[in-house]
């Protein structure tokens, strides 16, 4: 698996012969492995650098192997491995040059950046490795750099799901609860001034039942605001 991985490492360089740092996700290490084996063979000056999810990180320095529920889950499943294979580790103190680790929400950003910039899906772990480069976290001395970013299997609701998180974190999706008069009209005059304002609603919440004022009903607008963009 390590000596089919060199290929790739092969491919970079015939690519970008003088590239001078190569980013590569780790989860168990066969990826890294097998780049920097080649590389290094060829070209021994090009540094390369192992990216890793901070969420396998935290497991790993846990006795179990098991957090806690916050961080029970991880974008990057393709990498969240609790320790590295044991052929692999030699390798990678051979000639892995620098580790960095990534965020759960430094993950997220990149699989939505690169779908925005290139029209391209990327998985969670494929997309780490990206992800150390958009938050500034590779050696600013390094000006070729090659990122691998690599696989695509990410579930469609997870997609979703990241892409209007990030767009709420922008302003683009916006949440708006109000407590208007329980009677006819009120919603109408609520969506009349949103649509003044450039919302396109995408979701409305009528809730009786939980209203902070007895007579009153609260109403929750989830919206798209098409005039800031």
């Amino acid at each position: 698996i390590i000596e089919g991985q060199g290929t790739a490492g092969l491919e970079i360089l015939e690519q970008l012969p003088d590239v001078d740092a190569v980013v590569v996700p780790i989860g168990g290490g066969g990826l890294i492995s097998g780049i920097a084996l080649a590389i290094k063979d060829i070209r021994p000056g090009v540094k390369i650098i192992g990216v890793r999810s901070e969420w396998a990180m935290r497991a790993r320095a846990t006795k179990s192997g098991h957090l806690s529920t916050q961080f029970s889950g991880t974008i990057a499943d393709g990498i969240a491995v609790k320790r590295n294979g044991k052929i692999t580790v030699p390798i990678m103190e051979q000639v892995v040059d620098r580790l960095i680790t990534v965020s759960e929400n430094e993950i997220a950003k990149a699989v939505v950046r690169v779908l925005e910039t290139e029209r391209t899906v990327l998985e969670g772990a494929g997309a780490a490795g990206v992800a150390a480069v958009i938050f500034g976290k590779i050696p600013p001395r390094f000006q070729k750099v090659a990122v691998m970013a690599c696989g695509s299997n990410i579930d469609m609701n997870m997609l979703s799901r990241l892409l209007e998180r990030d767009m709420a974190q922008q302003g683009r999706l916006l949440r708006l609860k109000v407590s208007m008069p329980d009677r006819p009209g009120s919603l109408q005059r609520a969506t009349t001034i949103l649509a003044a304002e450039g919302a396109n609603v995408l979701e409305v919440i009528h809730d009786r039942s939980f209203s902070e004022v007895p007579i009153n009903v609260d109403i929750s607008f989830i919206y798209y605001n098409s005039l800031l963009y």
